[in-house]
This record gives C-alpha cells, structure tokens and sequence, in this order.
C-alpha cells in the first residue's frame, strides 16, 4: 500500500519479515506463559511415535489438496487470458478470510473440544459450538456480499486490472466465501475426531473431497466456464460435510437427533439470506458512491441487521457464548 511499484524480489522481502515478525511475536507470548525448549531427538520415545502416526495422515492429506488446487490453476491457465490471475486473486481473498477468521475460530475451540471430549453430554456442546461458528461465518458472507466488492475495487482495481476484472474476482471470491459455512463445520468435526485420536478418517475424507474436486472443476468448467473452477470446490466441500458427517455417526455416534444439528445451521442460513436482501435493497435506494464511505456504512449495517436478526431467530445458539 505504502510502494506502488514493487518488484517480486521486494515482495518477498516483505512477506519474509511479516513471517519472521510474526514468529518473534508468538515466541515472546510462550516465553512469557512459561513455555521452554530443549532439542530432543528420542524418535522411538512411544509419545513420538504415537504423535507422527496422528500427524503424518494430516500433512498427506494435505498435500493431496494442494495437489487439487494446482489442478484447478492448471485448468484455469487454459482458459481465457487473465483467468488464471483473477482465480489466484479470488483465491487470495477467500485465504484472507479463512485466515483472519475461520483459521482462529478452529484454533480457539480445538483445545476447549479436547478438554471435554470424555465428558458426558460433551456433544450437545460440542453442536451448539459448530451452530455459533457457522453463524459467525454467516455473518462474514453477508458483510462481504455487502461491501466485498467495495472492497475489492480498493485492493485490486488499479492500472490495468480493470472494472471487468474486480467484478470476476469478487463473484469468484464470493463463491470461494460462501463455501466457508460449509468448511467451519467439516473442520470442527474433523477436530473431534481428532481429539478422539482418529486422524485416518479425516485424512481419507480430505482424498475423497480432493479427487471430488478435481473432478468436478473439470466437467462444471466446460459446462459453465471459468467459474465452474470455484463452483467444484465449494461442491466437493459440500460432499465431504456429508461423507465426514455420515462417518462420525457410523464411528462415533450422534447423542443428538440429526435434524438438532441441522437445524441451527439452517436458521443461521435464513437470518443471512434475510440480512443480504435488506443491505441490497439499502444499496439500491440509498447508494453511496464513496467506496471507504460505503465500507464503513454498510458494513456497520449489515453487523447491526444481523446481530438483530439473530436475536429473533436464533436466541439459543448465542447462548453458547456464556459457555464459551
């Protein structure tokens, strides 16, 4: 923000000092709570031996969907020209959020998840976590359908990344975001099984919805063209909440009916839905032509709508943040 033109060598210098700031700063917030290290390299030590047969299925899984993303620029660089520079930026985007969010929630309610895995009723807990967390992530994709691309146009819209161009990333960003909701919740139960000592599970789904990925990338993008790329991940990861969903009733068990869990979720759906039509009427009979004046407005408005909505539909879930 600060240099206009910076070239890829300074780039990296930068992302270089935020990661090793990034580190200080975690390192200084352990010390501080008493953290201590000393090198130890017992490999056949049981504990180490236990803890790489939970990880190493994690980082496989992992690597097999990074593998589906590449995929899924490789079909874009075949596409028009630009494409694959405006799926990078939709990609870009969604990370922020995923990031900044999404990656936070898990690792505030992971630890909380462990503590009370063999507690009894730990699940009733447990599901109203998942309904707060989702509606959470509601509420961020109605903030961005509000302002998102707004937003956008201030990041990216300079030079020759033109109006067309901000207009693709923010639909494929959007499509990206609204796959979040159903992401937090696969996530949170894979969290679960974690806790539970079972990581084989949750690797195997994260093949099954990689492959699904690939997949689908490749027959929606001829159907329905470059969009189709991001309409499969978010399809894939719908598939995967089913499948993991299905696996933790089969393997661990439901203490709640089906239709307990479902039901939060769809009504955090509604007060979304319901938010989103109310800002895009507001932005249809009241626009504001200043995009850091209409950041601030309508984004303050669609946390006020939301939260007001929620109030009426969804009261019993905010509780969980006295539990919390």
């Amino acid at each position: 923000m600060i240099k206009k033109n910076i070239s890829i060598e300074q780039y990296a210098l930068v992302i270089a000092f935020g990661l090793c700031g990034n580190f200080l700063i975690d390192a200084l917030f352990a010390i501080k709570d008493g953290w201590r290290y000393k090198p130890c390299f017992q490999v056949r030590n049981k504990e180490v031996i236990e803890m790489f047969k939970l990880f190493l299925p994690i980082v496989y899984s992992s690597g097999v969907y990074k593998f589906s993303l590449m995929v899924d620029s490789i079909i874009a660089s075949r596409l028009d020209t630009g494409k694959l520079t405006v799926l990078n930026y939709s990609n870009q985007v969604a990370y922020m959020v995923n990031t900044i969010f999404i990656g936070n929630l898990l690792l505030y309610c992971y630890p909380k998840i462990v503590a009370k895995i063999e507690e009894k009723g730990n699940q009733k807990v447990f599901w109203n976590q998942v309904g707060l967390f989702h509606l959470i992530v509601c509420m961020i994709i109605a903030g961005f359908v509000s302002v998102g691309h707004e937003g956008i146009t201030v990041l990216f819209q300079h030079g020759k990344f033109g109006s067309d161009a901000s207009n693709a990333v923010f639909i494929g960003s959007l499509i990206y975001i609204t796959g979040q909701q159903i992401n937090i919740v696969r996530d949170l139960i894979y969290r679960y099984f974690y806790a539970k000592g079972d990581t084989k599970t949750p690797a195997g789904n994260s093949i099954l919805v990689s492959i699904t990925n690939i997949l689908l990338s490749i027959i929606l993008v001829r159907i329905i063209g470059f969009y189709g790329i991001a309409l499969g991940t978010v399809g894939a990861s719908l598939l995967s909440l089913v499948v993991i969903t299905i696996n933790f009733k089969r393997k661990i068990g439901l203490e709640i009916s089906l239709i307990r869990v479902i039901e939060p979720l769809v009504k955090n759906i509604i007060v979304m839905s319901i938010t989103v039509i109310v800002i895009i009427l507001s932005k249809i009979y009241w626009p504001i032509d200043n995009s850091f004046l209409a950041i601030l407005i309508y984004g303050c408005e669609t946390v006020a709508i939301f939260i007001f909505i929620s109030l009426l539909f969804n009261r019993e879930i905010l509780k969980t943040f006295k539990v919390l």
